[in-house]
């Protein structure tokens, strides 16, 4: 619900203004800059991701500078100006390596691959999927590892159809362990609450 998410975040904003709390500030407007983009309010999300930007510069955090990065280069993306979300997105890599374990960085990559898919840049987008893959794998994010093996798949599946097949079996075999976590999960919480109420 992005129209309710905007009244939210915008009165978060308002509450920052008034508090002066540079450190939620940052925070609240890198929410502000998504919740506006899917919105289709690009110019606006670009401001928010902007201001986000500048204050964690002032904060002389890198890691968030990447991440504020890599939502300008979301909002590009969204409105079709690849050339700017692709140079957006290679600055926040580039800001981020220092941190090769951090899951941001692994969520860039997915969306740099995605962005040159549809640039129509094939091999550049499979060298960055896999390297997302792997540092998903290595992380254990098995959501992303599953994003990532269902995009290659289907990249694999008209020129390498071997490799596609075993990606989807990956996919499937991931996907049935999430699934199955889900449920005990609920299972376990279903349980604690009858005992609870017992």
């Amino acid at each position: 619900d992005n129209e309710n998410a905007r009244k939210f975040i915008d009165r978060s904003l308002e509450m920052d203004r008034i508090v002066g709390n540079a450190k939620s500030a940052s925070v609240h407007l890198g929410i502000a800059c998504e919740v506006y983009n899917k919105l289709g309010n690009y110019d606006e999300a670009l401001q928010f991701a902007t201001l986000a930007y500048e204050k964690d510069k002032e904060a002389n955090d890198s890691l968030k500078m990447g991440r504020r990065l890599s939502q300008m280069a979301d909002v590009f993306a969204a409105k079709g100006d690849y050339v700017n979300a692709e140079k957006r997105y290679l600055e926040s890599n580039e800001m981020m390596k220092s941190r090769p374990k951090n899951i941001s960085v692994c969520i860039n990559m997915k969306q740099l691959g995605n962005l040159y898919l549809k640039m129509g840049k094939r091999n550049e987008a499979v060298n960055v999927l896999e390297q997302s893959a792997q540092m998903a794998r290595s992380m254990g994010v098995r959501y992303l590892l599953l994003q990532d093996l269902e995009i290659l798949a289907d990249i694999y599946k008209t020129q390498q159809p071997v490799l596609a097949v075993s990606y989807m079996q990956q996919a499937n075999t991931l996907k049935d362990s999430i699934y199955t976590d889900r449920t005990n999960e609920l299972k376990e919480n279903y349980a604690a609450q009858y005992e609870v109420e017992a």
